[in-house]
Order: structure tokens, then C-alpha cells, then sequence
């Protein structure tokens, strides 16, 4: 091998050998001794390639040996030798082919191929019992060898089964005559697809596959087999199976329906939405996956063995026991009941609860199923509430248009008497008293229109329809405007504001409703202090917050006053010192501003020193 070609061609003989499944040896015939294995033979005995060369065939195969030697010298100088050996150290059958290398004269080294043929050996042994116990018509049923080859488009062709599926089926013999689809025509129908599947994928599993299914048999009795089979070889067009069918004993087939009912049964009682537990003798023996999410269990083993009446609250626990007593003492379910669960957390849960008893293996068994009414009383309980809060602010509706019709009448009242008054006397009047007449009637229509105004504002407020944008508002700005449009009602009663307002401070809150609740506590202010007193308006931050306070020294009051002033059916108009008719909803509509801007308000009256009204908004954004 001096050319690279032939460096190149050793190389690719080298790889083609060692993908070889067979044992390939090159073996001198005068030692014995193993000049060249490939890969497949040194694999099999667990040797390393290094070691397995260089031994002689006597010492790995002695038995093989022994039965062939003389077979190998008397064939020679021949070119070809075939036999078929036990090699007892693997304990399988094989095919040793050998061919007599060098020339004829000098003949110093064989070929030999050996070919695992064991599973070819044993379907022959299983072909030949099987038709032995069809011929001897025997009833002991012997296994149904069969063998296929199946197409690309999923068609069986040179198929072999055995007589014995006819005796099987209860058929007349040759009736199934190697056909493999009108073997599966007796196949039970719900079982028939778990087989076509196997058929399609057997080309890809090369692992021996076990099924289970059903026969129909002739005389229209169902049996059932059991198949093992495994893929003999396959190619592009085709894969060959083998396999054998055998009856599964009436003993065992009732301990295989018995596990599958019970495995059924596990199946469905463990994904059953509805909580379950079954307990005997007041002791969890089960729980399905429903009531351990409920209970809060990870798993069963932190419920199975324990007392049922763990998961019953101290409040329902003797009533559930004595229901139970008469349950089993009358053997009939328990009705529909209302009891309380706890948790392994703790929580308590409401539940409606249904017992069932039954009996198995003369051990009398309880069925618990529940269902988690938990929400449902909640929702219930709101739904009482707001019927209840709803019937009230009926009542309060109708109590307050019937205050609001009060407040409107004085003010109209006191317009239709003035303007009678000066169309009957007119000519009675001088000027001045037409002219404190007519200040009169604007006063009453001033404060008709404020209270329209006010009511308006809120019924806005009750129907959402009042535009609600927040934004960063300067307090001293705020609080200086405010105090500007009231001046001329001060200086009418000779009254002082002071103001002490932090300076560079920020609100975010919508501007007019701001500005409304300020104004409505100034105008209040106002209203009640009294001839020459003094209104102080001061505004600081206070852990974040901004307090805007307004105070003065006037009538102030009770407390009884202070618990009425945001409820809607006890609001009226109060008169002020000077007898200053008010409207009645002024705070009413500052409490909604005051919500709306996430505030709060605050009121003090200390004894015979006036009112104090603090509003509370938030300095950043929310």
C-alpha cells in the first residue's frame, strides 16, 4: 500500500467491515491464530480489538472448534465451506461460511463469516410445534406463529400464520389461510386501532412491542390474546415482523379486568371536578384531586389516615357526626346539608355536603361529596346588602327632594311677597323702601339660583358626568383666587382673612372642583362668623400631603350638627348671624369633590370658638 489510492481504498474496506454485523475473521489454518477481526466480533465476546487478534479460535470458541476440525481438513484445499454451529459461550445458533484465501498452492489463511441465524432457527422450532398441535387437533391451544412483511403504503404480503388461529377462532381450518387482513377481521372492534398503530410504527421501534386486545371468536365468544412480536429486518419498501399470539388463561384475564376496572375507577374518581372523599370508619381512605386543591393538601399522603372530621369546623362537627349515625342506622344517603370545612391553612370554607354509604368487602364505606358555596354566600350576602343600602337611598332620595322642595319654597316665597307687596303699593313707597324691597327680592333669587346651581352640580356628580382632570394646581394661587371672589361678602360684614400659606407648594387635583370645595368652607366661613370677626386661611405639608385649612370664630357646632353634615336626607339650610339663607348642599358636594380628588375632610368645632374645616389632598401624582 504505497500509492495513496490504495491507502484510500483500505481505509473504506476498514469501515465497511467494522459496520458489518456479522463476525468477519481472517484466520490461519495451520495455528489457529487470528490475524484480523472487525469490529462485530470482538463487540460480541467483550474484548478489546487488540487483545481479540492474536488468540487462537480454540480459546474463544473451543466447542466450535471441536466440531469442526476435522470438517475444515478434510475439505481442503476447496475454496468454500458452510456449517452451521452452537457457539455455547453466546448461546446462539450460526451460519460460518469460510473461503480459503492466498492461491492454491499455498493456501495459509481462511475467510470466515459467521451470520446469527438463532431467531431464524427458533420460528422454525415454534413453526413446526405449533402445526404439530393443529395436526393432533389437540384442545390445548398451541401459540399462533405468524410472520409479514408489510409494504410502504401499509399492505401485508408473503404473510405465514398458523394453523392453530383457525382452532383458536373456532374457524374451519385453512380459513384464515395466511391472510393477515381477514386474521384482524376477528380482532375485537374497539381494540382493532391500538394493532393498525402498531402496524405503522413498528418501523420505527425496533424494540420487541407486547400487546393486549380481544378476539371475536366464531360461535361470537370474545377471548382474550397476547402478542409479542419484533421487526425481523427492513428496507425502503418494506419491514418483515415476526411474532406469536397466545390466550391469555381465564385467571388471568380476571385479574387483568380486574386491574383495568379498578384502573378505570382510579381514573375517573381521580379527575372528577367535584371534591371527594371516602373515609371508613371516620378514617380517610382516599381523596381525589378536587378536595386535596380544596383542603390545600400537596399530595394524599398528608390526608390519607387521618380523621375525617379534621376537615370539619368545630361549629358543624357534632352535627355531621350524628347525621352520619343516622345515616348508617337507617343505610340511606344523607340530604343535602350546609356545614363548614376547614383547610390545613385554617381557612374556613362553606360547603354543601352529600354522604353516600356502600358496601365492599363486608366493610361498610362513606362517600363525601362536596361543593365549595364559599362565594356563592359571599355574593349572596352582598346582594342582601346592596338591596338593603338600595331601599335605604330610596328613602334618603325621597327625604331629601322633600328638603330640597322645603329650601326652594322659602326663597320663591319670599320673591312672590315682595313683588305683590310693590305691584299692590307702589305709589306708597319712596325710594328708599322700593329699594331695600328689590335688594330683597335679589337676595331670595340669588340664593333660589345657588341652590339650583348646587343641585345641578350634584346630580352631575351622582351620574359621573362631571369631567374629572387632575394636575399639579399651585395651593397659593388656588387659595388667592378663592379668597379674591369673597372679598365684597367680607367687607360687607366687616370681616378679616388672615392667610399663612407655605410657599412653592403643589396639589394634583382637578381645578374647579378644587376650587369649588374651597370656596364653598370660605363662603360657609363667612356666613357664620360673626359682624367684625376674623376667617384665617392656612395651607402646609404635612407627611406628604398637603392640609389646606380654613377657620373661624363664629357660632360653631354640636356634634350632633357635624355627624348630619354629609347625609343627604338630614341636610336643610342654616341661617347665618346676619340671618344669610344658605342652600344645603354646599358640603354635601364638597364631601363628592373631596372623594373624587382621593382627599379628605376633616371637621372641628371646639366649644363657643367657631368651626375649623381641614381639606387633605395628595402633593404628588396617584
Amino acid at each position: 500500500m504505497n500509492s495513496k489510492a490504495e491507502v484510500s481504498d483500505y481505509i473504506l474496506l476498514e469501515s465497511v467491515l467494522n459496520r458489518c454485523e456479522t463476525w468477519i475473521w481472517i484466520i490461519d489454518i495451520q495455528t489457529g491464530v487470528i490475524e484480523y477481526s472487525n469490529q462485530a466480533a470482538y463487540r460480541d465476546f467483550g474484548m478489546k480489538k487488540g487483545v481479540f487478534c492474536h488468540e487462537t479460535m480454540n480459546n474463544i470458541m473451543p466447542e466450535t472448534c471441536k466440531n469442526c476440525k476435522r470438517h475444515e481438513i478434510e475439505n481442503l484445499p476447496s475454496a468454500k465451506s458452510e456449517t452451521i454451529i452452537f457457539n455455547h459461550k453466546t448461546a446462539k445458533s450460526y451460519r460460518k461460511n469460510e473461503y480459503y484465501i492466498d492461491n492454491q498452492e499455498n493456501t495459509k489463511r481462511k475467510l470466515t463469516i459467521l451470520s446469527d441465524i438463532s431467531e431464524l432457527i427458533g420460528m422454525k422450532e415454534l413453526f413446526k410445534k405449533s402445526e404439530e398441535a393443529s395436526a393432533n387437533n389437540s384442545e390445548t391451544f398451541a401459540n399462533i406463529i405468524w410472520k409479514t412483511k408489510i409494504d410502504i403504503k401499509g399492505q401485508f404480503f408473503d404473510t405465514y400464520i398458523s394453523p392453530s388461529a383457525d382452532t383458536l377462532l373456532g374457524l374451519k381450518q385453512g380459513t384464515i389461510n395466511n391472510n393477515f387482513e381477514r386474521y384482524l377481521e376477528h380482532v375485537y372492534h374497539e381494540d382493532l386501532l391500538q394493532i393498525r398503530k402498531k402496524k405503522y410504527c413498528v418501523d420505527i421501534d425496533e424494540n420487541p412491542f407486547n400487546i393486549q386486545y380481544r378476539f371475536v371468536c366464531a360461535d361470537g365468544k370474545i377471548i382474550r390474546v397476547r402478542s409479542h412480536g419484533k421487526m425481523l429486518n427492513h428496507s425502503n419498501q418494506y419491514f418483515e415482523v415476526f411474532g406469536s399470539t397466545d390466550l391469555i388463561p381465564n385467571e388471568k384475564y380476571s385479574a387483568l379486568q380486574f386491574e383495568e376496572s379498578q384502573n378505570r375507577y382510579f381514573r375517573l374518581f381521580n379527575n372528577l371536578p367535584i371534591p371527594t372523599i371516602i373515609h371508613r370508619n371516620g378514617i380517610v381512605v382516599d381523596i381525589n384531586q378536587a378536595a386535596l386543591n380544596f383542603i390545600e393538601a400537596p399530595n394524599q399522603k398528608q390526608i390519607l389516615g387521618r380523621n375525617a372530621m379534621d376537615f370539619v369546623h368545630e361549629n358543624s362537627r357534632q352535627l355531621a357526626i350524628s347525621r352520619i349515625k343516622k345515616m348508617l342506622a337507617e343505610n340511606v344517603p344523607m340530604e343535602l346539608v350546609h356545614e363548614k370545612y376547614l383547610t390545613l391553612t385554617g381557612e374556613v370554607k362553606d360547603v354543601e355536603t352529600i354522604a353516600v354509604p356502600f358496601q365492599y368487602q363486608n366493610e361498610i364505606f362513606i362517600q363525601v361529596v362536596f361543593y365549595d358555596i364559599t362565594d356563592r354566600l359571599k355574593n349572596e350576602q352582598l346582594l342582601k346588602e346592596n338591596k338593603e343600602k338600595l331601599a335605604e337611598l330610596n328613602a334618603t332620595k325621597d327625604k331629601f327632594f322633600s328638603l330640597i322642595a322645603h329650601d326652594l319654597k322659602n326663597p320663591f316665597h319670599q320673591i312672590l311677597g315682595f313683588t305683590e307687596l310693590l305691584a299692590d303699593n307702589q305709589e306708597n313707597y319712596d325710594r328708599e323702601q322700593t329699594q331695600n324691597i328689590i335688594q330683597y327680592i335679589n337676595t331670595a333669587a340669588g340664593s333660589a339660583y345657588k341652590l339650583l346651581e348646587n343641585l345641578l352640580q350634584w346630580s352631575r356628580a351622582q351620574t359621573g358626568k362631571i369631567d374629572f382632570t387632575p394636575e399639579n394646581l399651585s395651593v397659593f394661587d388656588t387659595i388667592m383666587s378663592v379668597i379674591d371672589l369673597n372679598m365684597a361678602a367680607c367687607k360687607r360684614k366687616e370681616i378679616s382673612i388672615s392667610q399663612d400659606i407655605e410657599p412653592g407648594i403643589f396639589i394634583f387635583a382637578d381645578r374647579e372642583m378644587t376650587e369649588g370645595i374651597i370656596r364653598n368652607l370660605l363662603s360657609n366661613a363667612i356666613k357664620f362668623s360673626y359682624r367684625k370677626g376674623k376667617i384665617s386661611v392656612s395651607a402646609h405639608t404635612v407627611n406628604q400631603e398637603i392640609h389646606i385649612t380654613v377657620r373661624d370664630f363664629g357660632v360653631g357646632m354640636s356634634q350632633e350638627q357635624i355627624d348630619k353634615l354629609y347625609k343627604i336626607d338630614k341636610s336643610h339650610s342654616t341661617s347665618g348671624t346676619e340671618d344669610e339663607i344658605g342652600t344645603g348642599l354646599g358640603l354635601i358636594l364638597c364631601k363628592e369633590f373631596v372623594q373624587k380628588n382621593k382627599g379628605r375632610l376633616v371637621v372641628e368645632s371646639p366649644e363657643n370658638k367657631g368651626c375649623i374645616f381641614t381639606l387633605i389632598l395628595p402633593s404628588e401624582r396617584y
